[in-house]
């Protein structure tokens, strides 16, 4: 239990609840957790296809069979790196809007925005399928946008798991490992969205982009509504597990945030060695994971060479991505609510996070299936324990 927690009991309608929650937080998922077969559905469906015609970095494809040039896919990914970091600080914002609407708003609204980000990324398909006249800066403008709707909305949605954790006190590491989980489980999405493209029925992908922000906005939004804990239903538990009342906003306005930013700064600063040494240490233990999630397609091919094996690996790690953070997640949470002590709890994250890096350092380059099969769960679950060991780890401070 949190120090100073008082023993409550947990309503079977909070686990009920919260269920739902990670179910529509799952279909809300974002572009970046699944971005190497989204980049494929995009490159083939004509995105930054000038790259090609301008010949640089590559010009035409090596492949027949393959509808992206080398230019082509080094411009996307570079795009997705730069979005992949952007969206690292978009975690800080979205716990500002937590704090300032509640986990009720924060969720219904993200999902929201995430619906009309994939309405910007479909009407940009559909031009592109349709030939229309579009100019390198305008066709980068509009994916990027709708990039950002789609993923800040998903992270704003995902920040609303916190307000579960005064429900269920006694299980926190688990709601906050579905919180870091429904980014893996989020790489589903784009396997079923492939799906619905290879189902014979003619749709083009801005028909199933069209299609999938329609399902968000009518389920995800309005379960999000129903199943988040309002802000007086936040604040009363907290008030019963606590037995100390916590305001109804903690951040008032643009000042208030920066007045908020301002303290959190001032504890920063009691402990600036250490939050260094493990910020630095959690930039290159994220490498790892780093490099399956942004580069899986064309790093398959160096190691297989062939274009088939870009396809394959790319799949492979999105499966082990999803069906990881379903099931592994999940299991790491209950298993560090098992430690009395948070900081135990910690460490044996720190300890399973050495481990897979070493898997996956020594495996990657290897051109053999099973084995890449053994470096990607390495590394899916390196990602699952960092993202939990730095969770835990503020939530410590």
């Amino acid at each position: 239990d949190p120090d100073g927690a008082r023993a409550v009991a947990e309503s079977p309608a909070s686990w009920l609840r919260l269920l739902l929650f990670f179910a529509a937080a799952s279909l809300s998922g974002g572009v970046i957790p699944g971005q190497n077969v989204y980049s494929r559905l995009f490159c083939e469906a004509g995105l930054f296809s000038y790259a090609c015609r301008d010949g640089a970095g590559g010009g035409e494809s090596d492949d027949d069979d393959d509808a992206c040039c080398p230019a082509q896919w080094l411009l996307l990914a570079n795009v997705m790196n730069a979005l992949s970091c952007i969206m690292a600080f978009s975690f800080f914002a979205a716990g500002l809007l937590f704090d300032m609407l509640g986990g009720r708003l924060a969720g219904a609204g993200g999902c929201a925005v995430n619906a009309l980000g994939f309405v910007v990324l479909a009407s940009l398909m559909g031009a592109l399928e349709a030939g229309a006249a579009t100019s390198p800066a305008s066709e980068t403008a509009a994916f990027v946008l709708g990039v950002l709707l789609v993923d800040v909305g998903s992270m704003v949605t995902n920040i609303s798991f916190y307000g579960f954790l005064w429900h269920l006190p006694r299980h926190q590491a688990l709601v906050l490992s579905l919180s870091n989980c429904v980014l893996n489980v989020a790489a589903f999405v784009p396997l079923g969205l492939r799906g619905m493209l290879d189902g014979g029925h003619g749709r083009g992908l801005a028909d199933v982009l069209f299609i999938y922000a329609a399902a968000i906005m009518l389920v995800a939004t309005p379960v999000c509504w129903y199943s988040v804990p309002s802000t007086d239903e936040y604040r009363s538990r907290a008030m019963e597990v606590l037995s100390l009342p916590i305001p109804a906003r903690t951040v008032k306005g643009l000042r208030g945030a920066v007045d908020l930013v301002k303290k959190a700064w001032k504890i920063l600063r009691q402990h600036a060695g250490l939050h260094c040494f493990t910020v630095i240490v959690g930039t290159l233990t994220w490498m790892a994971p780093f490099v399956y999630m942004t580069m899986t397609d064309p790093m398959a091919r160096e190691v297989f060479g062939t274009a088939e094996s870009g396809a394959r690996l790319a799949t492979i790690y999105n499966l082990c991505n999803g069906y990881l953070g379903l099931f592994v997640g999940p299991l790491l949470g209950v298993v560090v609510d098992r430690f009395r002590r948070p900081q135990s709890g910690v460490k044996l994250m720190g300890y399973i996070i050495v481990a897979t890096l070493a898997v996956v350092a020594v495996l990657c380059p290897v051109p053999s299936w099973d084995l890449q099969l053994v470096s990607v769960s390495s590394s899916t679950i390196n990602q699952i324990s960092l993202s939990l060991f730095m969770v835990r780890y503020a939530i410590i401070f």
